[in-house]
């Protein structure tokens, strides 16, 4: 967003004037559980419902495919917003208003390409939950947060991730979706001379 950026506190009061739960029931049937709500998982098929959301921490998670986070990650996975984009939406139904930046945002080509790198950053992010919980690479990062006591549902909260032990993983998940400029610029590829691309957490 340019070079400001909306203050945290603003940020944790709009999450906090919309609830997770009803967010997420205008786009699918939650059941209660217990002390959470279970439901289909909207980000791929299934028929045991494995969507799980908790009212008290204001996260979702799901069990079958890895995906998870809070009421800004489901919308920005849902809708396929930015993160500002998600924000504004959000104070907006809060009747939260946000600060006058917004007016010298509109229609400014670095705002976008903010708004892009945002997007990129969080489907890199879930990219990388999703190889902890999923990938076979990752099973000892499995066992060791299991052995340090680290829950499902802590990992799901702070979307801890794992990055595969090759250089071509991000180039293959993002490249055609994504600039390959826009992700060398957010750091999460780079190249020496003509070489190609690799990522630069292999440098």
């Amino acid at each position: 967003m340019d070079q400001k950026r909306f203050p945290d506190q603003l940020i944790e009061t709009i999450r906090d004037r919309n609830d997770l739960v009803a967010v997420i029931s205008d786009y699918l049937a939650l059941k209660r559980s217990g002390q959470n709500y279970t439901g289909l998982c909207p980000f791929h098929q299934e028929k045991t419902p494995s969507f799980v959301v908790s009212p008290s921490k204001q996260i979702f998670h799901c069990f079958g495919c890895g995906v998870g986070g809070n009421v800004f990650q489901f919308l920005i996975k849902i809708e396929g917003l930015s993160f500002p984009e998600v924000l504004r939406r959000l104070a907006e139904k809060g009747g939260i208003p946000l600060p006058a930046l917004e007016n010298a945002q509109k229609e400014n080509p670095a705002r976008r390409e903010m708004d892009e790198i945002y997007r990129l950053n969080e489907e890199v992010a879930a990219h990388f939950h999703r190889n902890l919980l999923n990938r076979p690479e990752a099973a000892q990062a499995r066992a060791y947060l299991k052995g340090r006591g680290i829950t499902a549902e802590t990992i799901a909260l702070f979307s801890i991730g794992f990055a595969l032990p090759r250089r071509d993983d991000l180039l293959g998940a993002f490249s055609k979706k994504f600039s390959l400029p826009l992700l060398e610029k957010a750091g999460l590829i780079f190249r020496k001379g003509g070489e190609p691309f690799k990522i630069g957490s292999q440098a």
